[in-house]
């Protein structure tokens, strides 16, 4: 019978390690950037701001052209159903 612990099925601990450590620095950075980003949009709304909107333009920011491409063409055609349903801005 072979070693489990042998072969391909076995596991370089140091490398596993290191990939562990890496992945846990990434989400603890992760979490301090989103802490660090509700003290700003709290900042903003202090200053009368609104922090959906203030996501909302920053996701917008951050779209490929393919994806702003796609969110032009949702709006248009909820702007068309506002028309045809007589709620137009």
């Amino acid at each position: 019978m072979t070693n489990p612990a042998a072969g391909h099925n076995s596991v370089d601990s140091p490398m596993l390690n290191s990939y562990i450590e890496r992945f846990y620095d990434c989400e603890t950075d992760r979490l301090h950037h989103k802490e660090f980003g509700d003290e700003i949009l709290a900042e903003a709304k202090s200053n009368g701001l609104d922090p959906a909107t203030i996501r909302k333009l920053a996701k917008e920011k951050r779209e490929t052209p393919s994806q702003r491409s796609k969110r032009e063409e949702k709006e248009t055609i909820e702007e068309l159903y506002r028309h045809a349903l007589g709620m137009t801005r």
